[in-house]
């Protein structure tokens, strides 16, 4: 996907104005020219759930059990983190998991396997969370912008349960767990709908989940005051499980993904930062964790495209300081061959710190638990 650099300049604009902590009149003059296409975008979307609520528009199954993993706002909630600690502890018990995704970044007009599950991966076409998620799951990875027939070409090649990535808008596709990733650091930025702020829904819609996890508990949230009481909103409010996690630092990888070592190899090096995810303040927040002195960041819009001299520049800069250039595991995909060597890549899991319990619980009530291997089968939903 082709982003101009116009385009590009507007969508940092906004992301910093919803985030703001007291937003100079810049950007509360941005943000209340978006103000028509973000009620447009809320009454879209209000009437589209009320069309899925009764019915009107039809959600269709698939024969193999579908947990979704979503969030409430655009980027930056730790949703891949959660997708890859679900589809581990499923594969954990014997399941053939597959991820079904949007493929963001990559083609999304058609139906893409980016991993078969058996050793053969598609790169290039695939978009960067797509092609993270194959290199750390022993399963099929496959993308399309319709999610239903990506589900079914999963369960085709042996898949018997689906993670749905970003699915809890995409209600096209019936789902028998829904989990909902929240930021704790900030739960739902300024509180508006996109585009005057990040919010896809609102917290109501909570109510349609079986799940709340909570991502980054560990992390010092960007308004206190705003995002406590959110929280406490929806520890209040909510009758389904809530799960707590964290990021943990695990391992250090070369940007081929050959492992270097833990991740305490990093502890008091010099760095230069590099990111382009939607918030890197999570990113630096990891390397503080590490006591990683980090001498200058090299921070870009989420999924961004680095160039040769972007890259160049980092690179000589870093050697000049008598540093390493370290990225995440998400930004190493966009790196191009000749840098893998260099790069030091920081992978992070999230460790469930509370409701590990709830969720295997919920798992198993979904006919998750453990189970033998067995053939694949065969999708016999409707065509």
């Amino acid at each position: 996907m082709k982003r101009t650099a116009a385009g590009t300049r507007f969508g940092i604009a906004l992301s910093e104005a919803w985030r703001a902590p007291n937003p100079t009149l810049r950007q509360r003059a941005l943000l209340t020219s978006t103000a028509p296409l973000s009620l447009a975008y809320a009454l879209g979307t209000r009437a589209r759930n009320l069309a899925y609520d009764n019915n009107w528009f039809p959600s269709r199954s698939v024969s193999a059990p579908v947990i979704s993993v979503g969030n409430l706002t655009v980027g930056g909630a730790g949703k891949t983190p959660v997708v890859l600690a679900v589809a581990e502890r499923l594969a954990g018990i014997g399941h053939r998991v597959a991820v079904v995704g949007r493929g963001y970044g990559g083609d999304e007009s058609d139906v893409l396997v980016v991993s078969d599950g058996r050793g053969r991966m598609c790169r290039d076409a695939a978009g960067d969370e797509a092609v993270l998620v194959a290199s750390r799951l022993d399963g099929v990875v496959v993308t399309g912008a319709d999610r239903y027939q990506a589900a079914r070409k999963a369960i085709s090649l042996g898949a018997t349960v689906i993670v749905l990535d970003d699915g809890f808008q995409h209600r096209r596709l019936r789902r028998d767990l829904e989990i909902v990733v929240v930021d704790s650091s900030d739960p739902v930025g300024n509180g508006l709908p996109f585009p005057m702020g990040p919010l896809r829904e609102g917290l109501a819609a909570l109510d349609r989940a079986d799940i709340v996890w909570l991502s980054r508990v560990d992390e010092k949230p960007a308004h206190p005051i705003r995002s406590s009481a959110v929280l406490r909103r929806i520890s209040s409010e909510r009758r389904c499980p809530i799960v707590r996690s964290r990021y943990k630092p695990s391992l250090l990888l070369d940007g081929e993904g050959s492992c270097k070592g833990p991740a305490e190899l990093l502890r008091g090096k010099r760095a230069v930062a590099v990111a382009g995810v939607a918030r890197p303040s999570s990113f630096l927040a990891t390397l503080a964790s590490l006591e990683v002195q980090v001498v200058e960041s090299r921070l870009f819009p989420d999924h961004h495209l680095f160039t040769e001299k972007e890259l160049a520049s980092a690179f000589d800069h870093a050697e000049s300081m008598g540093a390493l250039v370290v990225t995440t595991e998400k930004d190493a995909v966009r790196f191009p061959p000749h840098r893998a060597a260099e790069v030091r890549v920081l992978r992070v899991e999230a460790e469930v710190v509370e409701g590990e319990d709830a969720l295997l619980e919920a798992l198993q009530n979904r006919g998750l638990g453990f189970r033998s291997p067995k053939a694949p089968g065969v999708d016999v939903s409707e065509p």
